[in-house]
């Protein structure tokens, strides 16, 4: 046999082989990458939870606002309606010159005591 052909030969008859302590190695590394992909994908979904939980807060606090703007609009409106009323027009406004009516002391029957 030549040089070449023995050299031919020694490399056709190595192969690679998994062992044992390979096979476990792998099996390790391949946790380690499900184990850094699980974490991510939690760490992904809290951030979403964070911004849920800060979404519904602010939801609360404009229903609040709105709750307080439809108070608001009733007052008004009422005011508006107390404005514009007949009874309004007809009241007179107190100021300083007021008179004041003083009862008879004999009104339907009824006497009164000084």
């Amino acid at each position: 046999m030549t040089r070449s052909a023995k050299l031919r030969r020694r490399t056709m008859q190595r192969r690679w082989r998994i062992g044992p302590t390979i096979g476990k190695l792998m099996a390790v590394f391949a946790l380690a990458v499900l184990g850094v992909v699980a974490l991510t994908q939690s760490a992904g979904r809290e951030a979403d939870v964070y911004k849920l939980t800060d979404l519904r807060s602010q939801q609360g606090a404009v229903e609040q606002d709105i709750a307080d703007l439809k108070m608001l609009e009733a007052r008004a409106k009422t005011l508006d309606r107390i404005s514009q009323s007949q009874v309004k027009q007809e009241m007179v406004p107190v100021g300083d010159d007021v008179q004041q009516l003083t009862p008879e002391p004999d009104v339907a029957g009824a006497t009164t005591q000084r």
